[in-house]
C-alpha cells in the first residue's frame, strides 16, 4: 500500500483521523510513527498497526504497516505487544532487544 495525503493537513490532523477511523484499543505516537493496535473487522481479532507519518508537499501524510509485515521500525510500545497476539516473532524480539538497548544506555 502506497501513502495517503491529507492535503494541507498538519500531523496531528492525520493522527486525529486515524484514531477516528481505526478506533485503537491503545495507541501511542512515537516520533513519526503512529503504534496502534486496532481490531481486524473479518476476524475480530487484535492486530498491531504502525502508521508512519510523514510531511509530503502540501500535507501530511501516511502509510500503515502491520506486524505481519515485519516492518523495520522497533520503537513500538512495550505494552502494545501484550494486547495483540504475535504475527512475526522475530519482529517482535527486535522491538524488546530495540527496549532492552534504551534501558541500558540511561
Amino acid at each position: 500500500m502506497g501513502w495517503i495525503v491529507i492535503p494541507g493537513a498538519t500531523k496531528d490532523d492525520v493522527v486525529r483521523e486515524l484514531l477516528t477511523e481505526y478506533r485503537p484499543v491503545d495507541y501511542e505516537v512515537c516520533g513519526s510513527i503512529l503504534w496502534a493496535v486496532v481490531t481486524e473487522d473479518v476476524l475480530n481479532q487484535n492486530l498491531i498497526a504502525g502508521f508512519l507519518l510523514e510531511p509530503p508537499d502540501g500535507g501530511w501524510g501516511y502509510k500503515i504497516v502491520e506486524e505481519c509485515m515485519h516492518p523495520f521500525y522497533y520503537d513500538c510500545p512495550l505494552r502494545l505487544l501484550n494486547i495483540a497476539p504475535v504475527t512475526c516473532r522475530e519482529w517482535r524480539a527486535k522491538v524488546r532487544d530495540y527496549h532492552a538497548g534504551r534501558t541500558a544506555r540511561t
